[in-house]
């Protein structure tokens, strides 16, 4: 590609992302004053996406014909274009990744009532980019044109990095997944013909699905809307102060804020368990895109000072995690699109204008578990990094906690307190009904949010 048409792509990829964020913030606050915007997230979002897979694909086709082209060229510019190649592929793979996001958050509602169903989407290997070519485009008409299916809401799979079994899902708006489906493309003459295979618990029928040609079978925008209003298990409360109020307690993220408005982007969490360091990069998303990932940001000279504040003093548990906030989907995680802080941080994350890194002080979270009760075995050691059993004895019979990785995940990426998650897991143990039938019990992990 030639850099005006990369810049161009990549304005017309801003726009459509922005427009998509906006979608989500209000179907999140729960102030769409239509749902025309909601049916459009998928369909623009997916062309959006189609075009930059395309522009990706021509840049691999073009490398490849330079490659077998070498001998025609010198090498300091044989060099000098496949380095151009890469740099305009890995700008692209940002692009999509920012999509990957914003459909993450959009499908993350359709299925916030059927985690179950989620997790075993993570369990399977990426989606990769994006499908391009004339499956892609296939796809791309099909949600387009079939946005209801007997009354479900199909959700696109090719936007997101969490959905990874079929190409879409058919949902209600209550976050209850009822099918998924697989597509089938080939090109006739000059007509697409796309099949649509379901399996589903209930029974699906697709009419007129066979010559589609003209109008979308898309749902009612103010019906869509009704229906949405209906819903009690949006993440709007009623009373916004008793919102902030529960969130404030389960979570450290309003560390980041503080980290971003301190002179010295380095803030530590209220309960004394999290560092976060931040950087903020200026520029738009065309010049975002160009900054390579170890080049962009400096880490604050206060931070060794910082990260003597979540030290428990002697502590046998003192042992530092520390990450880089992703935009990906794994184990435990919320989309950063559904975290409770203002929507312009959520935004300059996803778009890479602010660069969050956490540190996390694994003593807090252990030494919690044994004011609950909770045993502590050492297992083994993975380099420098202890690994516990951890377990807890009742009625005289022994449970033992699987997925701690995740867990500490979630704490991380998320920013849970290490006190919410003990409380996740007491709770968890409290209410599971059947541990008398085995004397060792494993309870795997999943954690609603």
């Amino acid at each position: 590609m030639n850099k005006p048409e990369l810049t161009e792509l990549v304005e017309y990829s801003d726009s459509v992302f922005s427009k998509c964020f906006d979608t989500l913030m209000k179907l999140k606050s729960a102030e769409l004053d239509n749902g025309q915007s909601l049916l459009d997230f998928q369909p623009d979002l997916a062309s959006c996406m189609l075009k930059i897979m395309n522009a990706y694909k021509k840049i691999c086709s073009d490398e490849r014909a330079l490659v077998c082209e070498k001998s025609s060229y010198k090498e300091s510019a044989f060099s000098e274009i496949v380095s151009n190649y890469a740099e305009e592929k890995r700008m692209l793979k940002k692009l999509i990744s920012i999509g990957k996001a914003l459909g993450d958050g959009f499908a993350w509602f359709f299925y916030r009532n059927s985690k179950p169903q989620l997790r075993k989407h993570l369990e399977h290997e990426s989606n990769g980019l994006f499908s391009g070519g004339i499956g892609g485009a296939g796809e791309v008409e099909f949600i387009k044109r079939n946005q209801n299916i007997n009354g479900f809401f199909a959700v696109y799979h090719g936007i997101t990095s969490m959905l990874r079994i079929g190409d879409f899902s058919l949902c209600g708006i209550d976050g209850i997944v009822v099918a998924v489906g697989e597509l089938k493309t080939q090109k006739e003459e000059n007509r697409l013909c796309i099949s649509a295979y379901i399996s589903s618990k209930v029974d699906i029928t697709l009419e007129g699905a066979t010559e589609q040609s003209g109008e979308a079978v898309n749902p009612d925008p103010m019906r869509l809307i009704k229906e949405l209003n209906k819903q009690d298990d949006l993440l709007k409360a009623k009373d916004a102060e008793i919102q902030a109020s529960r969130e404030a307690k389960d979570n450290n993220l309003e560390t980041i804020i503080k980290a971003v408005e301190s002179g010295d982007n380095v803030a530590v969490s209220d309960d004394k368990s999290t560092l976060v360091v931040t950087g903020r990069l200026q520029g738009s998303l065309a010049s975002l895109l160009t900054q390579k990932e170890n080049d962009t940001y400096e880490l604050p000279e206060k931070l060794k000072s910082a990260a003597q504040e979540i030290i428990i003093k002697d502590s046998p548990y003192n042992e530092i995690r520390y990450t880089t906030i992703s935009l990906a989907v794994w184990g435990f995680r919320r989309p950063i699109v559904w975290w409770e802080i203002a929507p312009e941080y959520i935004k300059d994350i996803i778009w890479g204008n602010l660069w969050v890194m956490t540190a996390f002080n694994m003593s807090h979270f252990y030494s919690k578990l044994e004011n609950e009760g909770f045993s502590l075995m050492l297992v083994s050691k993975d380099g420098e990094r202890p690994k516990y059993r951890i377990s807890k004895q009742i009625d005289g019979r022994e449970v033992h906690i699987e997925s701690n990785e995740m867990i500490i995940d979630l704490i991380l990426q998320n920013l849970y307190k290490p006190s919410e998650v003990v409380d996740i897991l007491c709770t968890m143990i409290r209410d599971t009904k059947d541990l008398h039938k085995e004397n060792n019990v494993k309870i795997d992990l999943f954690i609603n949010q």
